[in-house]
């Protein structure tokens, strides 16, 4: 079959196509020139739309009127890169070398609240009993058809308010937006501030509201025993409260004390090895370094049968630019809360006293006695 009246009819009918898409583009590359000049000179008035005009041409100000929001953002495609400052690379050509910000972020700690026993709560109050100092005594072994025996036992009732315990900081939202490091940063060091705080309420609270009654004073006097030092006090104290029922006891010293109890050595210089730190784990026992427990102190509670941590919400941490005139300056306002209560039930299980220092004999005494 002959093709050739059919190619001859194609290229007749295709051509003037061709004519017009050459056209088209040449006009497409014509337009673009307009437009990259126009955008050349903006900035001196000449060529190109302002700001305002990209604004009004786009949808936002009809979402603003519509919506329910009070903050409507909009991307314009206005070339604003000659508008950057920096102080490295080269602002006036608009092409400035932005700097990788770092910053390490603070790792967490052990906490003396948090090693407590802890359950959640849906209320601003907790009302609870505290029971008599030894707990329930009394129980015996009884013979068929004889009257049991009643225990020993007496509560009392006791309501404990949830405390609110919070701050919060300011910084620009361009260091938020730029850094994510910094947000890490933020929000690690508000973090372990709020905690500080909370082990310091939970040990040394007054008690007059809005604070809670802390364990300095609603624990048992500890009155150490003739001769006792270092471990020997806190293993003391550990047996007694297992003895009166704790299941797990937490011991809570000052950092300093903590570390001198841990490197006694003797006049010569050698370290005494301590079968202390082992035990105490063997017969349910954890230490817990704190800041909050005075010098020279310590603190040992069983839990949760001695106190125990009412939880409202753990530590929150919200971030906001609708705070006072923050939209006005570009800050964000960063707010680090917890809601928590210190329930002390059996104040017989909680104990606080002098931890007399850890002094050991000479070396050459020792090996004579």
């Amino acid at each position: 079959m002959d093709m050739g009246p059919v190619k001859q009819a194609f290229d007749e009918t295709v051509a003037p196509l061709r004519e017009r898409i050459k056209a088209a583009e040449t006009n497409i590359i014509d337009l673009g020139q307009k437009v990259a000049g126009g955008r050349e000179w903006r900035g001196s008035g000449s060529g190109g739309e302002s700001l305002g005009a990209l604004v009004v041409k786009s949808d936002m100000l009809e979402r603003w009127k519509s919506g329910d929001s009070r903050v409507v953002r909009t991307e314009v495609p206005l070339d604003l890169k000659a508008a950057i400052l920096s102080n490295v690379g080269d602002a006036a050509g608009g092409f400035p070398v932005m700097p990788d910000f770092q910053v390490a972020p603070s790792l967490a700690v052990p906490r003396f609240w948090r090693a407590l026993w802890s359950r959640p709560t849906s209320s601003n109050a907790i009302e609870t009993v505290t029971a008599t100092p030894g707990g329930a005594t009394g129980a015996d072994a009884v013979s068929e058809g004889a009257l049991k025996p009643e225990a020993g036992l007496s509560y009392g009732p006791s309501t404990v308010p949830v405390s609110t315990i919070a701050y919060w900081a300011l910084c620009s939202k361009q260091l938020m937006d730029d850094s994510a490091a910094f947000a890490m940063y933020l929000d690690g060091e508000m973090r372990n501030g709020l905690d500080a705080k909370i082990d310091g309420e939970v040990i040394n609270g007054s008690g007059v509201a809005p604070h809670m009654e802390g364990l300095v004073g609603a624990s048992t006097p500890w009155v150490p025993a003739a001769g006792s030092i270092g471990f020997d006090q806190l293993i003391s104290a550990v047996v007694m409260l297992r003895a009166n029922g704790a299941s797990k006891v937490v011991i809570g010293t000052s950092i300093a004390d903590y570390l001198a109890t841990m490197l006694v050595k003797t006049s010569t210089g050698e370290y005494v090895i301590s079968p202390g730190a082992n035990l105490l784990a063997m017969i349910g026992a954890v230490i817990v370094p704190c800041s909050a427990v005075p010098a020279g102190n310590f603190t040992a509670v069983g839990t949760p049968e001695g106190c125990y941590i009412a939880l409202r919400n753990d530590i929150v941490v919200e971030v906001s630019r609708e705070d006072s005139d923050n939209f006005r300056k570009n800050l964000v306002t960063t707010l680090v809360e917890a809601r928590l209560a210190l329930v002390v039930q059996r104040p017989s299980l909680c104990l606080y006293g002098p931890l007399v220092p850890a002094v050991a004999p000479p070396l050459a005494a020792k090996a004579k006695a």
